[in-house]
């Protein structure tokens, strides 16, 4: 399979593993960040403006990705 193909696969994963955090978040929920350092992070006031936003932004980013994989035959 091509390289590109593959990485263009893994960051439509990455971008769901993202949306699935901004609902985390936004019901409420701390998440838990492992890796060189590891810390929480949550949100004290709900800007749902904001979550919003960058889900949208991020759904446009997954389907433009999705489009392209499909052209590419994958």
């Amino acid at each position: 399979m091509n390289r590109l193909l593959i990485n263009m696969k893994n960051k439509v994963e990455t971008i769901n593993g993202a949306i699935d955090m901004i609902f985390r978040l936004k019901k409420g929920e701390t998440i838990k960040l492992n890796g060189l350092h590891s810390f929480e992070v949550s949100i004290d006031n709900n800007k749902d403006f904001d979550y919003n936003k960058r889900l949208s932004e991020l759904y446009q980013e997954r389907e433009n990705l999705q489009i392209r994989i499909m052209r590419m035959g994958g």
